[in-house]
């Protein structure tokens, strides 16, 4: 994995997975429209407190809360079935 800093809140998350045929099925560069998933930065610890309970509540997540190092993490689902991740910067 590689991460690029792409701006004081925001990075990009770059894997390279041997053998995974998912561009086989794909069409051809910009008609992809695949993202994995999208991580939004909370304002403030209140904030990530707040959005992570309304998640729950809706049954979006489970509310784990991952520790990637810098930051804090939890997943969600949208209703589309996207995956979304929302953070908290421990600095």
């Amino acid at each position: 994995m590689t991460v690029i800093r792409i701006g004081p809140h925001t990075e990009l998350n770059i894997f390279v997975i041997e053998g995974n045929t998912e561009v086989d099925r794909q069409t051809p560069m910009w008609g992809r429209g695949r993202i994995d998933h999208i991580g939004l930065q909370a304002a403030s610890p209140e904030a990530f407190a707040t959005i992570r309970q309304r998640l729950i509540d809706t049954g979006a997540s489970d509310g784990t809360v991952n520790d990637f190092g810098s930051v804090h993490s939890v997943f969600f689902r949208d209703p589309d079935g996207l995956e979304g991740e929302v953070l908290l910067s421990k600095d």
